[in-house]
Formats: structure tokens, C-alpha cells, sequence
């Protein structure tokens, strides 16, 4: 029997090794959804009660973190999943519809403050850009909810969006 080359011995430890690391990551984001899951849903939306398509902002969802901890990001009911979104206001409602991802609303009165950041979820924005993050009440918690802008002017946008919903919010 043939001696295995030192060169596939080294690459089979290499796969081996990043099967592990993604399993562990893999293992620690259910774990971390499983603990979160008394967290409370947010209103979700139906493909149909999305509002008007002309009106909407396109933007990128970057996730929902604990309010004031940006790295702790939720990952139960799928608010961790990053993606494209696309934002409206509705009947004194936010409505995050997010293509390939569960749609959800956050009401006005639910909205405690919209603000910039460099970021939101281990995720930092190009300093022009900045996030907008949301912050709002899920249940009995507070979190926040970053979204990034195409540009300057979408910033601008979002954050004239979200105070129109309730005077009250803080800029």
C-alpha cells in the first residue's frame, strides 16, 4: 500500500476542519434561535397587504439585534437573516417586505426612535451611507432593526419615512 502524499493529507485536514467550524457555527446559530424563540413574533405580513409597490424604498434589511447591543443579533422568527428589503408605511405602520423572507410590520406605536449608526448585526456601512437603525418594542423587549440605504438620498428617505408614521419618534 502507497504512502498518502503529505500535499492531500494536509487538505483533507483543511476540509475536515472547515466542516467543523461551519457545523459549530451552524449548531450555535439553532441553539441561539432555541433560546430566543420566547422572544415574541412581530406582525407578519401577507404577500398581499405589502402596500402600494410604487411607493416603496429599496434598501437591505442588515437584521434585528437586543436594543443598545448591535452584536447581539436575534436570530429566532428569522429576524436574523440578512437580505433585500423593501420599506412603506401603511395604516400608521412600517411594512419591511423582505423577497425570499417573511414580510413583518412594526406600528407606530411600537416605534421608540430612528437614528444613524455605523452599523448594526456585525455588519458596518461605508461611512456616507450609514444604517438607519430602528428602534422599536418586540413583545416585552426592546431591539433594533438596522436597514442600509442604496445611497445618501434613500438614507434620507427612510429616516422622513418612519418619523412621518408618529410625530413622536426622535430623529
Amino acid at each position: 500500500m502507497s504512502a498518502v502524499p503529505a500535499e492531500v493529507r494536509a487538505g483533507l485536514l483543511v476540509l475536515v476542519l472547515v466542516v467543523l467550524i461551519w457545523a459549530a457555527m451552524w449548531w450555535g446559530w439553532r441553539g441561539r434561535a432555541g433560546r430566543q424563540q420566547r422572544l415574541a413574533e412581530p406582525r407578519w405580513l401577507s404577500a398581499a397587504g405589502i402596500g402600494d409597490t410604487g411607493s416603496r424604498l429599496r434598501c437591505t434589511y442588515l437584521g434585528t439585534t437586543t436594543a443598545g447591543d448591535w452584536l447581539d443579533r436575534i436570530s429566532a422568527h428569522g429576524l436574523g437573516r440578512r437580505g433585500p428589503a423593501e420599506l412603506t408605511a401603511d395604516s400608521g405602520e412600517l411594512l419591511v417586505h423582505r423577497p425570499g423572507a417573511s414580510g413583518f410590520a412594526i406600528g407606530a406605536a411600537e416605534l421608540l426612535s430612528v437614528r444613524r449608526e455605523a452599523g448594526i448585526a456585525n455588519r458596518l456601512a461605508p461611512r456616507h451611507l450609514g444604517v438607519v437603525v430602528v428602534r422599536w418594542r418586540l413583545g416585552d423587549h426592546i431591539v433594533d432593526t438596522g436597514f442600509q440605504p442604496p445611497d445618501t438620498a434613500g438614507r434620507a428617505q427612510i429616516e422622513q419615512l418612519i418619523q412621518r408614521l408618529d410625530q413622536g419618534v426622535s430623529p
